[in-house]
């Protein structure tokens, strides 16, 4: 039996010099063709070098049309044709076309009749999700991404040359504006962009501050990487602990230079002195240094409003050096007088100035 197939078949190929087989009512088959409309169909057909069916209609195809090479599943077929209007659920489609070559990924809802693109390789290797121009990058996603492992990037210093460290990172970051916004979804529908509000920055206002943050798209607009902005952030915070820091060692070493002077003074004058608030002008806490002779009686420091009217007054029990604390957040923003009073007679007055 195997032997009269072989020898029908060995003999279809042999009946012309065009050697055809075709083998239809209704197996189909085909081979350089005459015509018998899919479920493998090799040759020259009316579109097709190759198709492969399980059907004419609604079932699934594998095919080429002249650029494409596709495999679909759920299409109808109109007059072996392969259009828009006929594709349906799902394709993947392999073009080559006038130099350019790209691989496509369709879906489409069960009543939708036309495939829809959900992503496209073109031939430079980049990846489109939700868009079938990636452009230069190598992956590009219109719309919302979400990851449970986190991203890395690759960071070792053996790929970097020209380490420099970043200058005036505080200046940089007082002047960026962090914004509230939301995006015109019905503007630019495209984009697909999320619903809600977001926080972040104006691209076109970080681009004069940090450049390295920002690009401008060959569509024109403009995006920000916000990874760009972190060591930006890092070398600023670094710099105000640095200002910091140096504001409590200059605080402190005036203090002492101030009651170690006076010290050597007034203990051989055995008088009473009153030293300038540090830090002044303040907006938190203020320190008022003075130093009392123990032969002072009774002593208390006044602090007094521009119009004269006592705000506060502190009775001193210490004797010799002494410190009060004086709280910005219980005094208004202005300047004060304040003046220490021993044994009912004003010894020494000064002026604070407290910013809020």
């Amino acid at each position: 039996m195997k032997r009269l197939f072989l020898l029908a078949f060995v003999t279809l190929f042999a009946i012309n010099s065009f050697a055809q087989l075709k083998v239809l009512s209704n197996g189909n088959v085909g081979i350089g063709t005459t015509n018998p409309g899919n479920l493998l169909q090799l040759g020259h057909g009316v579109n097709s070098d190759l198709s492969i069916s399980t059907s004419t209609s609604n079932k699934g195809f594998i095919g080429t049309w002249y650029d494409y090479v596709g495999f679909s599943i759920n299409r109808s077929i109109s007059s072996g044709a392969f259009t828009n209007a006929n594709r349906t659920h799902a394709e993947i489609g392999f073009f080559s076309n006038d130099g350019d070559s790209y691989i496509r990924f369709l879906t489409s809802s069960v009543n939708n009749t036309i495939g829809t693109e959900r992503m496209r390789i073109d031939k430079n290797g980049n990846v489109g999700i939700a868009t079938n121009s990636p452009g230069s990058y190598k992956l590009y996603v219109n719309g919302t991404t979400f990851c449970n492992a986190g991203v890395w990037s690759g960071s070792d210093k053996r790929f970097k040359k020209n380490i420099k460290t970043i200058d005036n990172a505080l200046y940089k970051i007082s002047k960026l504006n962090g914004v509230n916004y939301e995006f015109k979804k019905e503007e630019f529908k495209d984009f697909n962009f999320n619903e809600g509000t977001n926080l972040g920055f104006i691209a076109q206002e970080l681009i004069e501050v940090i450049p390295e943050a920002v690009k401008i798209g060959e569509d024109g607009y403009y995006s920000i990487n916000y990874d760009e902005i972190i060591p930006v952030l890092v070398e600023a915070i670094k710099e105000q602990q640095k200002q910091i820091e140096t504001l409590k060692e200059e605080s402190v070493n005036n203090k002492t230079l101030q009651i170690n002077s006076y010290q050597e003074n007034s203990n051989a004058l055995n008088e009473t002195k009153l030293f300038q608030n540090t830090p002044n002008p303040f907006t938190e806490n203020t320190f008022i240094n003075c130093y009392l002779p123990k032969n002072v009686v009774s002593a208390k420091l006044c602090i007094y409003n521009l119009q004269g009217i006592q705000i506060k007054c502190f009775n001193i029990s210490e004797r010799g050096n002494t410190a009060i604390n004086i709280k910005g957040n219980e005094l208004s923003a202005g300047i004060y007088p304040y003046v220490l009073i021993t044994d009912g007679t004003a010894s020494d007055t000064r002026q604070m100035i407290l910013t809020k």
